[in-house]
């Protein structure tokens, strides 16, 4: 492709040297991928300047280098061509997307925003047009799904950079994919990570702490996640009208609302919606309800745990109707919908007491899954295992210990991912809302250091009817120390150290 058709899809891009003829054999916007005949597209990273690879890529070949405004004075080799534009990220988007060929114009795209639960509901969604026969692909935090085809996400990055966002659209095209189903996070939104993913439809969750290291403030989180649906009015027209499925009983509705161009299906529980569960009530922690749906309407029950996931139900289900699914085919699928690795998943090695590892790392999503392990355990016990991540939001630590010590019965802080922090020092955070709560080491909580060991403490004090919830990782497969990822897939750790358990007490 030559580089003026790329740039006539990018006017704001502004060819300073070289030649507008220039063929472009690729993109990266990462130094060490470039090829010879690729574009370097120059970005600022959390710990790196792509302006200060600028020579080591055009020393493994780059035809033709974007930088910032600023940098448009650069000096570049005869036959290099150099092209400033007003902001790397929003280039980087829009080239790839003109390089291989707008894909997400080639098939109907949704996007899932909010704190939590984008993953559940995106393979609720997903399950449910493949119910009504349709070929969908997923960009997730657990995996890659491209048709039948899915290979783990290895990331650690939900949402993907915007280049390689879309060399997958490009791969689902490729697939004869119809629906792209694409999780798209705060980050990923301010970042422009899917700024030219031209939604269709676009789903919110809710809105709860997380994230406040990189966004300052509620405010401007909220506004970062509004990107979502202020897009819909900029989005290519496939046929379909642009929609808004927005959360009923979280406040937040109130300026989604009044930002999206599009139509709005709100859902909601406790709130008057379009799409309603009603007369809600659990056998243990599994839901059953009366789907009341665009004047339709049906009894449903969930094999999913959770008040929480009645609502990523209801937010699947309204994507689903706005995308012109029938309503059978969307109950149906609801109620054989398995649940997923990492979210709430149950651990059976044929023990008298239930094991939960689930994905929950944030104050609200560890209050969730609590209210929900409650549900089973009454009147016996909850133990939890739980820490904190490093690098990230400090200040929900100690809110996350007081939860962690209030709503189980005992509860036990380990380490989880502490990347470049002091383990000793995320825990002692945590410990403070801990003790602030009226915890009292080694009655109501312990500290355990060692991941593993922690697990072996809180699966010895279970007993028949217990619930041990084992918080944090979820469906990861490694844990960040340091720069390095260490091997760590929790849902294999948790079988390993239950069945060493379960075999000591038989001895």
């Amino acid at each position: 492709m030559k580089l003026s058709t790329l740039l006539g899809a990018f006017p704001q891009g502004r060819l300073l040297t070289g030649s507008a003829d220039t063929e472009i054999a690729g993109v990266a916007y990462d130094s060490r991928k470039v090829r010879r005949g690729y574009l370097f597209v120059a970005i600022r990273g959390y710990r790196a300047d792509g302006h200060a690879f600028i020579p080591q890529a055009i020393a493994n070949g780059a035809a033709a280098v974007v930088v910032d405004e600023e940098h448009a004075d650069l000096v570049v080799p005869s036959g290099v061509a150099l092209v400033s534009a007003p902001d790397g990220r929003r280039a980087l988007s829009r080239l790839a997307a003109a390089f291989y060929h707008f894909p997400a114009r080639k098939m109907r795209t949704i996007g899932i925003t909010g704190t939590n639960g984008k993953t559940t509901v995106a393979y609720l969604l997903s399950a449910i047009l493949e119910a009504a026969g349709y070929r969908t692909g997923v960009l997730s935090s657990i995996e890659i799904k491209v048709g039948d085809v899915t290979r783990t996400n290895e990331t650690r990055r939900t949402t993907q950079e915007s280049l390689d966002t879309q060399a997958l659209l490009a791969e689902m095209a490729q697939a004869g994919v119809e629906y792209a189903i694409i999780e798209s996070t705060s980050h990923g939104l301010a970042l422009q990570r899917v700024a030219d993913c031209d939604f269709d439809v676009a789903v919110f969750t809710n809105l709860t702490r997380d994230h406040f290291d990189f966004h300052q403030s509620r405010e401007q989180y909220l506004a970062d996640k509004a990107i979502l649906f202020e897009s819909l009015a900029e989005a290519a027209d496939k046929g379909l009208p642009k929609t808004s499925v927005l959360n009923a009983d979280d406040e937040t509705i109130r300026v989604l609302r009044d930002v999206s161009p599009a139509r709005v299906i709100a859902y909601g529980i406790d709130n008057a919606a379009e799409v309603m569960a009603k007369d809600l009530v659990f056998a243990g922690p599994s839901p059953t309800f009366r789907l009341h749906a665009l004047g339709r309407e049906a009894s449903l029950g969930l094999a999913v745990p959770g008040r929480h996931n009645v609502h990523n139900a209801l937010a699947a289900a309204g994507a689903a109707l706005a995308l012109g699914v029938d309503f059978d085919v969307v109950v149906g699928a609801l109620a054989r919908f398995p649940g997923l690795r990492g979210r709430l998943q149950p651990i059976d090695c044929g023990q008298s007491f239930a094991v939960y590892v689930d994905y929950a790392h944030t104050p609200d999503g560890l209050r969730k899954v609590l209210e929900t392990a409650r549900l089973q355990a009454a009147p016996r016990h909850v133990v939890l295992v739980f820490g904190a991540a490093g690098g990230r939001d400090k200040e929900k630590r100690p809110l996350m210990g007081s939860l962690g010590v209030e709503l189980s019965d005992f509860c036990i802080v380990t380490n989880e991912d502490p990347v470049e922090e002091d383990p000793a020092a995320i825990i002692a955070q945590i410990e403070a809302g801990i003790v602030a709560a009226g915890g009292v080491r080694d009655q109501s909580y312990a500290v355990v250091l060692d991941r593993r060991e922690a697990i072996r403490i809180a699966l010895e004090r279970a007993r028949p009817g217990d619930v041990v919830l084992i918080t944090g990782k979820g469906h990861e497969r490694s844990m960040s120390v340091g720069t390095s990822e260490v091997p760590w897939d929790e849902v294999e750790v948790v079988r390993e150290v239950l069945r060493e358990v379960l075999q000591r007490r038989t001895a």
